[in-house]
């Protein structure tokens, strides 16, 4: 072993590589070590090609320039860990450690999955901080380790997770050889280590224990004192911005600004994710091309959330929204997009959902077709996740979703990322040797997708460079923008493995929280040396105040130290007013697109409000209801009117009615295929609801009226109404005596609001349309109508509509005159008052808020 010198290159305008070139090679000839077979260690790999041209542009021969890492990987194969070692590989070490905690008691109150990740991230990060150590070394370092993590009490706090630091560092300390270990015997006539942005622990460990000459050029300024050296010649800009929105146009217009007035390249440095993706919106679309070096996880790409919602919607579970969403990407459902909303609108609807049978069969073969898919997952319950990737990866296959992710950057990371159980026999022995449920394999499927990232490959022609803040140090960038330097985002310390206490972590020479955050303030220091600089920060986030990051007040006060305080100027933008326009009241004509057939929703709407009519049956717009829970008051009405539907066509003289409508109520329940449980609280209602029915019923059937026809859907086409017709589904009708008809229409709601109705008969829409319905089926006799309230304490209500064929006459009339206006291009206007507007859905469409006070009042 032979002394190391240390060459400090100092701060400089400029790049410090030329500087860097020249010393170097100086003190080469001056030891007489041959430049050609020197080797040159940088920290990371981008910095290899700036480092490599300033050796280039000197006459002679060029050292070799690598990082550790690739020096290793260029000097032959290495062999892969074994089944059960430690592989620095963190879903693999997950998975090997989740096999571990297996054994554990079945009682043991313990997060498995989490103790697994806290595990396999300490005994990673406890291998690489081993590989950093000379192999000489290694073995009394990890002596000192074991001895400072102390022996877990019995029942004291944080036992166990002592246990599984402990256990972290046996696991570690039995990992196979680093790849790295073959530096340590390589014999280049020098090592010269570069240091800037911090210390590269394992090129130095490579520099201090080699026997061949060595140099340690040293870029960094003293850690307590980082920005002391720049004063004299940088001058960083400092941007203050409102919010987060005023940040990202401030930081686009920086960099636009920099790219007119510079012929070099433009870093955009990544320390708020959410910030710069707005930020390259941004110049998208200002036509300014981006490379992007940060990557992004491929858990958030499209591709992994095509193939979790296939695993979503096959868990017995699921939920008819998962399923849709499934569907909806389902290679085999593209092209059947009436089937696929036909589906969707039984799904969500009900008995409300008004298909045709055409319709009907086609959305039960799409079904019937995705069924077989998803039971495939059902059963075995438990298969080792070997067998689980084999499924999945042959169903991607069999459906055509594997040449679809294969089109796709992320999608070929994927399907490279199921295909694991073939990349080396520890990964075959883990997904082997662990058994779960499709529950189980889904999270770690999410899991797999969350350790890995998805990089674009670089765009040597872009100008404007997303970085992070460590890679974006010593490259030789024109000006370097940073956003996002408040105290919640620069210096943000992601910290260690959540086992590893600092105090340990400084006993055995792992990188503490003070030395993670003395690295952050080495790289703002180093980004001094571009051209230029800008810091941005924001005032708020949201309504919480921010402050600039502490890095930035050091930065702030060297300068001020140095009698040149810099100013931080408040982001102005540049504002447009534009005037007033007026929201007109909205006045859609419909003369050729009016629906043929018109229910008595229709009608209602176009009795409230013309404009509501038009979005709902000329538009068809609605809102989409939820397939799933929480369950509805209106499936209680759908299970209500099925359970007496079925009671009612099932009902044999003598029977046990209390018998016969529980049974019904069972039935309608499974038919309808609602959830027992979901439904637990409308059961309880029910129990109240159908023996107060029966009680009614009697006195009902007393005098003289019993059922006769329920459910039935008809049609019918008024003479002034041509070419439109009625459409509509009559809840039950009753006989009674002298041949009258009794229509009636079951409500679970309060009874005030239907009593107010029949109060006031010209103001009912309903029954009066059921009854024109029923007129026109041409059977003769008396038709009544009423309301049964059902819901009512006192049991049962009937709420008679009074002169119902009169009302119906004159409906019928009214609207067939307005329909013909319509036909004629009348206006179907906006109404924007009384109560409907209070519960409108098209409140947003119609713009009711904005009109002009003007508006107000119809022409």
């Amino acid at each position: 072993m032979v002394m190391t010198v240390h060459i400090r290159i100092g701060a400089g305008p400029v790049q410090p590589w030329a500087d860097t070139a020249d010393r170097a090679t100086q003190w080469l000839h001056q030891v007489g070590a041959s430049l050609r077979d020197a080797i040159v260690l940088v920290p990371y790999a981008a910095l290899i090609e700036p480092v490599r041209a300033a050796f280039a542009r000197r006459s002679g021969w060029q050292p070799r320039v690598e990082t550790a890492l690739t020096l290793a990987a260029s000097l032959g194969p290495f062999d892969e860990p074994q089944a059960g070692q430690c592989s620095g590989d963190a879903a693999l070490d997950r998975l090997q450690a989740a096999q571990w905690l297996d054994a554990l008691p079945a009682g043991a109150t313990v997060d498995r999955a989490h103790a697994a990740r806290c595990l396999a991230d300490a005994a990673g990060a406890l291998a690489q901080a081993a590989a950093e150590r000379p192999p000489t070394q290694r073995a009394a370092w990890q002596a000192v380790l074991l001895q400072g993590v102390p022996v877990p009490g019995e029942g004291s706090p944080g036992a166990f997770e002592v246990l599984l630091l402990r256990a972290a560092a046996a696991w570690a300390a039995a990992a196979p050889s680093p790849v790295t270990d073959r530096l340590f015997s390589l014999r280049p006539s020098a090592w010269l280590v570069l240091r800037i942005g911090g210390a590269d622990r394992l090129a130095e460990a490579v520099l201090s224990q080699s026997t061949c000459t060595g140099a340690l050029i040293d870029l960094d300024p003293a850690v307590d004192e980082p920005f002391a050296p720049f004063v004299s010649h940088a001058q960083p800009r400092l941007l203050r911005a409102e919010d987060a929105e005023a940040e990202s146009m401030a930081a686009a217009a920086t960099v636009l600004n920099a790219l007119s007035s510079c012929q070099g390249r433009v870093a955009l440095v990544a320390l708020d994710r959410a910030l710069v993706r707005r930020v390259v919106a941004l110049l998208l679309r200002a036509g300014v091309e981006v490379d992007d070096e940060t990557g992004w996880k491929l858990s958030t790409s499209a591709a992994a959330g095509r193939v979790l919602a296939r695993l979503r919607a096959a868990a017995p579970q699921a939920s008819g929204d998962e399923r849709l969403d499934w569907l909806k990407r389902w290679p085999p459902a593209d092209g059947r997009h009436a089937a696929l909303r036909a589906l969707e609108s039984q799904w969500r609807n009900g008995r409300n959902a008004r298909l045709s049978p055409d319709e009907q069969a086609a959305a039960q073969a799409l079904w019937a077709e995705a069924d077989v898919t998803l039971r495939a997952w059902q059963q075995p319950r438990w298969r080792r996740l070997s067998d689980w990737l084999d499924l999945l990866q042959q169903q991607l296959a069999a459906d055509g979703d594997a040449p679809l992710l294969a089109g796709s950057l992320a999608g070929q990371r994927l399907l490279q990322a199921l295909q694991v159980g073939s990349a080396s026999d520890a990964w075959a022995s883990a997904l082997s040797g662990i058994r779960d449920d499709l529950a189980g394999f889904t999270a770690w499927v999410e899991s797999l997708f969350e350790t890995l990232t998805v990089q674009s490959p670089p765009r040597p022609g872009a100008r404007v460079v997303l970085t992070p803040l460590a890679r974006a140090v010593g490259r030789p960038f024109d000006h370097v923008v940073l956003a996002g330097s408040d105290a919640s985002r620069l210096g943000r310390d992601g910290g260690g493995p959540a086992l590893l206490p600092d105090a340990l972590a400084a006993q055995v020479g792992m990188d503490t929280r003070a030395e993670r955050r003395g690295r952050v303030r080495l790289a703002l220091a180093q980004l001094l040396r571009a051209p230029a600089l800008t810091i941005l920060w924001r005032r708020l986030d949201a309504d919480a105040p921010l402050s600039p990051a502490a890095e930035i007040e050091w930065l702030q006060d060297a300068w001020l130290q140095a009698g040149r305080p810099l100013q931080v100027q408040a982001v102005q933008l540049q504002r447009r007013s534009w005037p007033e326009t007026p929201v007109a009241r909205p006045l859609p004509t419909a003369a050729a697109a009016l629906p043929l057939a018109l229910s008595a929703s229709a009608v209602e709407a176009l009795r409230q409000c013309p404009y509501r009519f038009f979005a709902r049956s000329v538009l068809r717009l609605s809102e989409a209801d939820e397939v799933d829970e929480p369950l509805r008051k209106r499936d209680y009405g759908d299970w209500l009117h099925a359970t007496l539907d079925h009671f009612h066509r099932t009902r044999q003289p003598g029977q046990d009615d209390r018998l016969a409508l529980e049974q019904a109520a069972a039935q309608s329940m499974q038919s309808l295929g609602l959830d027992p449980a979901a439904l637990l609280a409308y059961r309880a209602s029910l129990v109240q609801v159908l023996p107060a029915y029966l009680s009614w019923l009697a006195l009902h059937e007393a005098d003289g009226w019993h059922w006769s026809a329920g459910e039935d859907s008809l049609e019918a086409q008024p003479v002034d109404w041509a070419p439109q017709t009625l459409r509509g589904r009559i809840d039950r009708i009753d006989a009674g005596p002298s041949g009258v008809r009794l229509v009636l229409d079951y409500k679970t709601g309060a009874a005030a609001p239907l009593r107010r109705r029949v109060t006031h008969p010209l103001e009912d829409t309903q029954l009066p349309f059921y009854v024109a319905l029923l007129q026109a089926q041409g059977a003769p006799g008396e038709i009544r109508a009423a309301y049964l309230a059902l819901d009512e304490a006192e049991g049962p209500r009937l709420l008679a509509h009074d002169g119902v064929q009169d009302t119906a006459a004159v409906l019928l009339q009214a609207v067939g005159g307005e329909l013909q206006r319509l036909r004629d291009g009348a206006a179907l206007p906006a109404l924007g008052e009384g109560s409907t507007c209070d519960s409108c859905e098209m409140r947003g469409l119609c713009r009711r808020d904005h009109w002009p006070a003007a508006a107000n009042s119809l022409p």
